[in-house]
């Protein structure tokens, strides 16, 4: 009985070199060969900007009007850009709309950088604009002074250019 367990073990273990030697013979054939790439990019360095409208509404003479415009800034990058306003039809302080019935019929405001009014955006101001992610807001804060008696059922309209530097 155990010279049957021993033939039994022999042939098993000659069966098994035998499928062995068959299957890695078929393998040993096959040739390889083998190369690289290289993956790149190159994230560009933009910005756009966008604004909304600053509305004050009907201005009452006997009080100060106040209204507010939001300024975006979306970039590719991680940068800190800087925002600019012109003086729109002003060529200098104060700013001023223009009647679009009488254009020499003007109706002075003021921008500020704070929502206290208490730093004006000059001509050459700059602000920096936070950046969450790739997009930032920055308010304006406008204000029309009490006490401009101006001609009334005329709309006064002034455009301001905003210029984003990053």
């Amino acid at each position: 009985m155990d010279l049957d367990r021993r033939h039994l073990a022999v042939a098993t273990a000659f069966f098994l070199s035998a499928a062995c030697l068959f299957f890695s013979a078929t393998g040993a054939s096959a040739a390889t060969a083998t190369s690289s790439f290289t993956v790149t990019a190159t994230v560009a360095s933009t910005c756009t900007v966008g604004a909304t409208n600053m509305s004050f509404g009907p201005y009452v003479p006997t009080t100060a009007s106040n209204a507010t415009s939001t300024i975006t800034a979306t970039c590719t990058s991680l940068v800190t850009p800087s925002i600019s306003l012109s003086l729109g039809n002003a060529t200098a302080t104060p700013r001023y709309m223009a009647s679009t019935a009488t254009p020499a019929n003007h109706l002075q405001y003021a921008l500020y950088q704070d929502s206290g009014m208490n730093t004006p955006w000059a001509s050459n101001a700059t602000q920096s604009v936070t950046m969450v992610g790739s997009t930032g807001t920055l308010t304006v804060y406008g204000q029309i002074p009490a006490a401009q008696y101006v001609p009334a059922a005329t709309d006064y309209t002034d455009t301001i250019n905003v210029t984003l530097t990053y």
